[in-house]
This record gives C-alpha cells, sequence and structure tokens, in this order.
C-alpha cells in the first residue's frame, strides 16, 4: 500500500504556487504514487496528474491520516 503523503504549500500568491507544481512533479517521481496536497490556492493542483486530493490550507486535517507531511516552506521577500 502506498504511503499517505502531504504537501502543505503555505502560500496564498498564485506565482508562487504555480512555482511550486515542478516540485509537485518531483516529489511524485520520486514517491512513486499520487499526493496529497494542501494549498491556499487548490485550484492550481485540482486537475494534477500528480495529485490524488486537494484541501485549502484552512481546512484542518488530522495529521494521523496521513503517513508523512512535507511543508514547502514559505517564500519571504528579499
Amino acid at each position: 500500500m502506498a504511503k499517505k503523503v502531504l504537501i502543505r504549500i503555505d502560500t496564498p500568491a498564485l506565482g508562487d504556487t504555480l512555482c511550486s507544481t515542478p516540485t509537485v512533479r518531483k516529489a511524485f517521481q520520486s514517491y512513486g504514487h499520487k499526493l496529497y496536497i494542501q494549498s491556499g490556492r487548490p485550484d492550481v493542483f485540482e486537475r494534477s496528474p500528480y495529485v490524488e486530493e486537494v484541501y485549502h490550507i484552512n481546512d484542518k486535517l488530522n495529521p494521523k491520516d496521513f503517513d508523512e507531511i512535507n511543508p514547502l516552506p514559505r517564500r519571504t521577500a528579499l
């Protein structure tokens, strides 16, 4: 059985969310199965072939429902 891996993308900006899509693809390739995504812009990932299910960043999720949770660091202004 495949591990349930959640990737948290905690950025409200559309551009930053779009920039995270190659990371999601690479994680899919590394794990070898679809991922679960939690994002402030879930619409970006709804039709992704690498994603099993998408949640909004404000959704309350039970960490025990996932085998692994990987937050992507929030980008800060320079």
